[in-house]
């Protein structure tokens, strides 16, 4: 029996290039950040690759290997995960796609993967319109939060679809579902167009000059199946407290205990002090918790960098300060680090190696930052190393 207690932290996608606007810095080594500091004094640094090169850049993919869960042979797919925290069941024959609400402008190119960040009344609003207009036997949508969605869908597979925050500023008609049967994906996502724009919130939304969520995009298929737990993987229990249905989805599939926490929003509003005390709530003996925070990512992939460096700032007075205060008390396992980059150039993922901290009492010789974990000792799969971590009792 493992009785150790684990705190993972995640900012997602914190890890970024120098920019021109913050003199050569990344937004993470512009920041303002002396409980990360306070920390990397009290561990070691790592470079780890989260993603492997045969996958996509994906979080789930990313955040599946740092809790050391091999992505190759176990990611189920972002639509699956996604259903499984909506708490939907799959038919056999039932493939779930992530669908966001889109803004296509009047030349039908793809100009904003989330529709302006939608308020989740709006997106409810949107989806709930969506399912009396099209819903029915072959498909069925379901709202997550804000322009975030789930469309399941029978008598078509597991097509290779774009995935919107890689592709703004592109034509629709290049970026359309690909594989047999897509042409019945397809037909949808136009036909949402012509019904969204008339809906009354995307007019009202029209009056403001705020963008309108006019099309539907369907991404990330994946089909259910049973994962080892951590229970049985680490025997260990586990917590997740995110503001995403992606990786609430992750933690369930793996056996966690979803925390839900008033303001966790996944926006950059989220109620950061609140899901830290959350987490530190939830330690105790023989405990995973999971915290993640989206913010950093958002802002990535909006393509600001001062949003990311304040994000990343907010995210070390507001859960780094409060991590580091328990800690000094009681020193449970404690690691924390990106899933992946996002560039502020890129406005997407990439598969670079990321830094990652382990507190362990070692005296550090480098920093968490992008350039000062150069040299670091490096991870090549990380899935490995976090696994060993889990299992040995906190030794990486």
């Amino acid at each position: 029996m493992n009785d150790a207690s684990y705190l993972l932290v995640v900012p997602d996608g914190m890890a970024d290039w120098p920019q021109e606007e913050l003199d050569g810095q990344t937004p993470l080594e512009a920041a303002s950040t002396p409980n990360l500091e306070r920390l990397c004094e009290a561990g070691r640094t790592f470079r780890i690759q989260n993603i492997p090169p045969e996958s996509p850049a994906d979080s789930g993919v990313a955040n599946m290997a740092l809790l050391g869960y091999d992505p190759r042979k176990y990611y189920l797919g972002r639509g699956a995960l996604e259903a499984l925290n909506l708490g939907l069941e799959l038919d056999d024959d039932q493939v779930a796609y992530r669908c966001n609400l889109v803004t296509v402008d009047n030349n039908d190119r793809l100009i904003d993967y989330s529709a302006g960040g939608l308020p989740g009344e709006v997106g409810a609003a949107l989806f709930s319109a969506l399912q009396e207009e099209f819903g029915g036997e072959k498909y069925t949508f379901h709202h997550g939060v804000g322009y975030r969605g789930i469309l399941l869908v029978r008598e078509v597979g597991e097509l290779d679809c774009s995935r919107p925050h890689d592709e703004m500023g592109r034509p629709v008609q290049e970026l359309l579902p690909r594989g047999e049967a897509a042409e019945r994906l397809t037909r949808l996502m136009w036909a949402s167009q012509d019904f969204l724009r008339e809906q009354p919130e995307n007019r009202a939304l029209l009056k403001t000059g705020e963008p309108t969520a006019n099309m539907i995009w369907p991404w990330g298929p994946g089909r259910l199946s049973g994962l080892p737990g951590l229970k049985e993987r680490y025997g260990i229990q586990g917590s997740v407290i995110a503001g995403v249905d992606l990786i609430n989805g992750l933690g369930q599939a793996l056996g966690m205990e979803k925390i839900d926490v008033p303001g966790a929003t996944g926006g950059f509003d989220t109620d950061m002090r609140a899901k830290a005390d959350a987490a530190i709530a939830e330690l105790e003996p023989g405990r995973l918790v999971f915290l993640h925070l989206e913010a950093p990512d958002e802002a990535g992939h909006d393509g600001d960098a001062r949003l990311k460096l304040e994000m990343i700032e907010k995210f070390d007075s507001e859960i780094l300060s409060v991590v580091y205060k328990r800690w000094q008390k009681n020193k449970f396992h404690l690691a924390l680090g990106p899933d992946h980059y996002t560039p502020i150039q890129e406005r997407t993922h990439v598969k670079e190696p990321v830094p990652f901290l382990v507190l362990d009492g070692g005296k550090n010789k480098y920093t968490c930052t992008e350039s000062g974990s150069r040299e670091a000792p490096f991870a090549p799969r990380a899935w490995n190393r976090l696994a060993h971590w889990y299992k040995e009792n906190g030794e990486f």
